[in-house]
């Protein structure tokens, strides 16, 4: 794929930020990496780092666009769940369509997820496809690579909680961009505890922050 690529990572104190840095070094060296870190400490890694200041995955995602140079956006987990060499693939991709996502559940996609969190992508999933009427797959997906000729186009300025797929594959959807999905395998965090438990208040307060950017999204107030 022709165009330089900005890679993004959201974190918040992941101790597996660093072998994932090196990892995707070696498979993307003339990438341009953007880790954006909620937590405490900035990481020590090669790669450009910011501290995030809003609040929210999504946000995140956002907040270090305004850091990136590239004409292609990838976006991925900070914990190891997104192999590197689905990334790969993905971005080979995006010379045949304007998003990308890595889907788990197209045909030949797989999931290694905690049971509590499939649980929870599907209520997600629901909500998408009823409310807003997305025609993915994966509508819970924070694996995808964009062009950022897109992003511009599609001007999100703020997400509700974690997921920054349902305004950007709803918008994109909306103005007929091309929309692909492909299949990856989610092997879930490779360090570390999870931030958010669809059983505890943070989960709840998610999906319901999901809910409200839906209906936003489908009234055309978003």
């Amino acid at each position: 794929m022709k165009g330089k690529i900005s890679i993004i990572i959201p974190t918040k104190n992941e101790p597996y930020i660093a072998t994932l840095v090196n990892e995707l070094r070696k498979l993307f060296p003339n990438a341009e990496i953007i880790v954006i870190e909620k937590g405490r400490k900035l990481p020590k890694v090669k790669a450009k780092v910011v501290r995030q200041r809003t609040k929210g995955l999504g946000n995140a995602f956002l907040e270090a666009l305004k850091y990136a140079h590239g004409e292609i956006i990838a976006n991925l987990d900070g914990d190891g769940s997104h192999r590197t060499e689905d990334l790969k693939k993905m971005i080979a991709q995006i010379a045949n369509a304007d998003l990308v996502i890595g889907s788990r559940f197209v045909r030949g996609g797989k999931t290694k997820d905690v049971q509590h969190r499939q649980i929870a992508s599907l209520i997600a999933r629901k909500i998408a496809s009823f409310i807003m009427g997305l025609k993915i797959e994966d509508s819970t997906s924070g694996f995808f690579v964009v062009r950022k000729e897109v992003l511009d186009k599609l001007k999100i300025k703020e997400v509700l909680g974690y997921k920054i797929i349902f305004p950007l594959a709803y918008k994109a959807q909306q103005q007929n961009f091309k929309i692909k999905e492909v299949p990856i395998t989610f092997v879930g965090r490779q360090a570390g505890t999870s931030h958010v438990s669809v059983f505890k208040l943070s989960g709840i307060k998610e999906l319901y922050s999901e809910f409200k950017m839906a209906i936003l999204l489908r009234l055309g107030l978003y």
